[in-house]
């Protein structure tokens, strides 16, 4: 994944568990209609080289904004490289103390975590790759993976001297310099911001793939920083009905819940859901949860 993201699949342990199930044989379009950082296509573990086409979707344009950037690695670099020089939102003089750079930091954090600034509105037909290096920021450094609007700034020890020059966007940057990485990037086409349901009916069919990674049910605020219900109880039974009515191969993953059951009826229950469940660790609450994927197929 290009960034940390609350409830990513990017890590070989869940993400390479559940790319195993995911019976591509056949397919010719991949889909997630809610993208986020697209761990599992990204990840080193999964081969999408049979698949003709890949389609990113995320309602979040902010998400998309840096998915485009990505996809033009040399001006999204470049645009890191001016943030950190004079004139850079990110810049501070040299011989400035290790203390002095991370509240520096801390502060540009903290005026977007407060609403005193806002990041601008995308428009998806023109990269906006500073706004794209400020969220990354934001991403990189906020607690827990989450939204930088719900939770605070990541706590760094001097000794990590994190906020040396390019340190906090090294491992984006790493990423923008891989040829593998860059490769699969390349590939995405289209990068959309539409409703779940609008991507699905336009892949309905028997050649189209569709993994859904919708906000765990019961904690959709922590998707939504907001609070504009972006996500909602009726949503979950929205996105089941479109499931049921889909004619293509699908694949959901979601924590537990009680009405799981309700909204996907098991085979073992005589509906038409294969379940499969994986115990994994909640890094937002140092607990662990048990995700269940869950297969039309």
């Amino acid at each position: 994944m290009p960034l940390p993201y609350f409830g990513g699949k990017g890590k070989v342990e869940l993400g390479g568990w559940l790319f195993k199930h995911f019976d591509l044989n056949g397919i010719t379009n991949y889909c997630e209609p809610f993208s986020g950082m697209f761990g599992i296509y990204l990840g080193n573990f999964s081969d999408f080289s049979e698949v003709k086409k890949v389609i990113y979707n995320d309602i979040d344009k902010q998400n998309c904004n840096v998915f485009n950037c990505c996809k033009v690695p040399i001006l999204f670099i470049d645009e890191i490289h001016k943030s950190l020089q004079p004139g850079g939102i990110f810049y501070t003089k040299r011989g400035t103390s290790y203390q002095e750079k991370y509240d520096h930091y801390k502060s540009i954090y903290l005026d977007y975590h407060n609403g005193i600034k806002v990041l601008p509105k995308i428009n998806l037909l023109v990269n906006d790759y500073q706004s794209a290096v400020i969220y990354s920021f934001l991403r990189l450094t906020s607690s827990n993976q989450m939204h930088f609007l719900t939770c605070g700034f990541k706590n760094f020890t001097l000794e990590e001297s994190w906020y040396k020059r390019y340190k906090v966007f090294q491992p984006l940057m790493n990423k923008l310099s891989d040829p593998d990485f860059c490769n699969k990037l390349a590939r995405i086409n289209p990068i959309t911001a539409f409703d779940f349901e609008i991507v699905m009916n336009k892949y309905s069919n028997s050649k189209s793939f569709i993994y859904l990674d919708p906000p765990y049910y019961d904690r959709e605020l922590l998707y939504d920083p907001d609070k504009t219900g972006v996500f909602t109880v009726e949503d979950h039974q929205r996105l089941a009905n479109a499931v049921k009515q889909s004619k293509a191969r699908i694949a959901i993953s979601y924590y537990y819940f009680d009405e799981i059951f309700n909204l996907y009826p098991p085979k073992s229950k005589g509906g038409n859901f294969t379940y499969l469940k994986k115990k994994v660790r909640n890094n937002a609450a140092g607990k662990s949860a048990e995700e269940v994927l869950i297969l039309n197929y």
